[in-house]
């Protein structure tokens, strides 16, 4: 009887949801945590490190055609100013075709040791029939500084 049971259920149709949409989400937003208080996930970096990476994951099937996503600065959970703590590669990711990811890179400038840190948000934003993730569409980077080298004239 269980075998005529397991048989009989092996061939019922299943309709199961398919995704159809394309959405876009931040790689380290999926694999990290988020920051306390906050809804999105930090990377910390000295501010001599150079540059810092983000992969944008495309969620959908692969396009014939390039894709473009669009990264804004987030105004809200930003205390940096580009041009003197970062640089940023560019505001369009481009997620080549047939594939499934592109990258954006936030240049870290050294701005000597004058102690602290200053944060740099970037938001995904929905581009026409590419939408952002609304749990995975940001990240934080926070530049730290080193303190500046003690007076020795005290």
């Amino acid at each position: 009887m269980a075998l005529f049971l397991l048989g009989f259920s092996a061939c019922m149709e299943q309709n199961r949801p398919i995704f159809r949409g394309a959405e876009v989400e931040f790689d380290f937003a999926v694999l990290t945590a988020p920051v306390g208080g906050l809804t999105f996930p930090r990377r910390t970096v000295a501010n001599t490190v150079g540059e810092t990476e983000f992969r944008v994951n495309f969620v959908s099937a692969h396009r014939a055609e390039d894709t473009f996503v669009d990264v804004e600065i987030d105004p809200e959970f930003t205390t940096a100013v580009e041009g003197v703590d970062f640089t940023l590669s560019d505001t369009r990711v481009r997620i080549p075709a047939n594939e499934s990811f592109g990258f954006v890179t936030v240049g870290i400038i050294n701005t000597g040791a004058i102690g602290g840190f200053v944060d740099v948000t970037l938001k995904l934003v929905d581009t026409g029939d590419v939408i952002a993730s609304p749990n995975f569409q940001r990240v934080q980077v926070r530049i730290t500084r080193p303190a500046p080298p003690a007076d020795p004239a005290g």
